[in-house]
């Protein structure tokens, strides 16, 4: 795995106004966790962090990321975004050592081209775009190919199947998801499909929603596979005052795929300012 070195400046202001201001500075706020280290809020320039992140390995690439006088081998984890600009606008990164084992998403890309397939008018549809492995830093991947030459019409190359690296593992089952008796193969957790929903609307940034402090009626409907696309949709449904300076709203959430069908429904329950300037 690539490695690459990157400076950050220690002992960044926090706060919304003071992190906007690092963002207009061209600056992204992050902290530094991980193996005992008290968390060392920093910020890195953005530029310089996009280049580094944009080879082979992409944000599986190792940084070696030196901040004041210390230097550590960390990987970038938990980049969030701007919802409509997609820009990275918060990061953490883990620190590492060389010796240990770590799980990380790699890409899947297929090779080769089915000719059974096509002469019988079939298409390769492709559900898994990533798969989460274990290896050292050094030994991940930066993308792991499957070779589809040799696949016919009703046929399927199983995570069973893939060849990996020397030194590289996958917890992921097949048959392990098969034998469920609700789902045919792999879906998403529910929960998890919560928290990356929230993901979709929860802004890091301090603003008139003060609190989430609670879901009403969840039911999950549809389950999500690889390969699905998410999309939720809020829509104000109740607004209860209270005494002082916020009051309760409560939110309708749907989730839908890309068919959309709807995959799970719930209720928000915020705690919101009554007056706010932005």
């Amino acid at each position: 795995m690539a490695e690459v070195a990157l400076v950050a400046e220690i002992g960044r202001p926090t706060g919304s106004s003071a992190t906007r201001r690092l963002r207009r500075d061209g600056l992204i706020p992050g902290i530094i966790y991980g193996h005992g280290t008290h968390p060392v809020a920093v910020a890195v320039v953005a530029k310089e962090l996009r280049i580094a992140l944009s080879g082979d390995s992409g944000s599986n690439t190792l940084l070696s990321l030196q901040a004041g006088d210390q230097t550590f081998l960390t990987l970038a984890r938990e980049m969030q975004r701007h919802p409509v600009r997609g820009t990275v606008t918060h990061v953490d990164f883990q620190i590492v050592r060389r010796d240990e084992v770590i799980s990380a998403d790699v890409p899947v890309t297929l090779i080769g081209e089915a000719l059974e397939v096509q002469h019988g008018d079939g298409l390769v549809d492709q559900q898994l775009f990533t798969l989460p492995v274990r290896a050292r830093p050094a030994d991940i991947p930066t993308v792991i190919e499957v070779d589809v030459t040799d696949l016919i019409i009703g046929a399927a190359i199983r995570i069973a199947d893939l060849k990996l690296p020397a030194g590289v593992e996958t917890d992921m089952d097949d048959e392990a998801a098969r034998a469920n008796p609700f789902f045919d193969g792999r879906v998403a957790h529910g929960y998890l499909v919560l928290s990356f929903a929230a993901g979709l609307f929860v802004q890091p940034e301090f603003g008139p929603v003060l609190a989430n402090y609670g879901i009403d009626n969840l039911r999950f409907l549809t389950p999500l596979k690889p390969g699905d696309a998410m999309t939720v949709t809020l829509t104000c449904k109740q607004i209860s005052p209270r005494p002082g300076p916020y009051g309760e709203v409560r939110w309708d959430a749907e989730i839908t795929n890309q068919d959309d069908a709807v995959v799970a429904t719930y209720d928000v329950l915020t705690m919101v300012a009554k007056e706010w300037e932005a």
